[in-house]
This record gives C-alpha cells, sequence and structure tokens, in this order.
C-alpha cells in the first residue's frame, strides 16, 4: 500500500510520486496530467479526497514497491528452477545480459547479493560445464 508521509507534505507531487519505487519520472508526470495537477504544485494543496483517488488509481493500475521486487524475485528465481542460461548466470552472480567479465563484471558481482530476494537451493544440479582440472603430477627422482 502506498501511504504519504509527513516529510512529503512539503514536496512537489511529481517529486513524491518520484520516489515510490517503480516509478520514473514518465510515469509521474503523466499521472500529474491524468488527474489535472500542475508541476509545481505541492502535495498539501490536494484535499484527502483527491489523496485517496491518486492512491487507489496507482494501487489498481500499477506494480509498485513490495509487490515490484517480489515479482521480479520470482521471475528470477522460476529462471533459476528451469535452468534456463539466464538463471544460471543470476545464480552465480554473473552478468546476465552478454556484458564482459574479464575486465567489467565487478559491479554485477555486487549488485546480485541485493536483487535477490529469495532462497537460492544449494543442492541444485544447476551447473555449467565441468572445468578439466588438472592433477598435480609427482616428480620422479632421478638416482
Amino acid at each position: 500500500m502506498i501511504f504519504f508521509s509527513e516529510k512529503d507534505l512539503n514536496k512537489k507531487i511529481v517529486n513524491v510520486l518520484l520516489g515510490i519505487e517503480g516509478f520514473g519520472h514518465y510515469r509521474s508526470k503523466y499521472l500529474c496530467q491524468k488527474f489535472g495537477y500542475q508541476e509545481k504544485s505541492i502535495l498539501s494543496d490536494l484535499d484527502i479526497i483527491e489523496l485517496e483517488k491518486l492512491r487507489d488509481y496507482i494501487e489498481k493500475n500499477f506494480i509498485v514497491n513490495k509487490n515490484l521486487n517480489q515479482n521480479i524475485s520470482n521471475r528470477i528465481n522460476s529462471f533459476i528452477k528451469l535452468g534456463i542460461y539466464k538463471g544460471k548466470r543470476h545464480q552465480f552472480g554473473y552478468p546476465v545480459r552478454g556484458q564482459r567479465t574479464l575486465s567489467n563484471g565487478k559491479s554485477q558481482k555486487r549488485l546480485s547479493n541485493r536483487r535477490f530476494h529469495h532462497n537460492i537451493d544449494n543442492s541444485s544440479n544447476i551447473k555449467f560445464s565441468k572445468k578439466k582440472r588438472f592433477k598435480k603430477r609427482k616428480l620422479k627422482k632421478k638416482y
């Protein structure tokens, strides 16, 4: 559910809508135009009835906040369960969309921990092809 706090009362409506996770600049401007608010108007200028209409419209027509995060994590989890290549990349923390890993894979490894909102089974058999491991050979002593 979307609740506007008392801190937001002195902010512009567009900026308050930008603070909602899942809303960008385009969507916030679209909602202001749809409801007839000016871009410079402040949230405290609205009546309680107008605020309730805005909340109801956002809840019915958009996926935001916790629902958005849950939806994304469910999709990633389904990729992992199906064994799709994209799911394997997510599971190991590698870049998913074809980026380089040799020099620039560090940012994905940092962000992958934040993106996962679900539990991964470590016992799953999803693995890449096995790498050949070289055994250490014992050197024969010469006498």
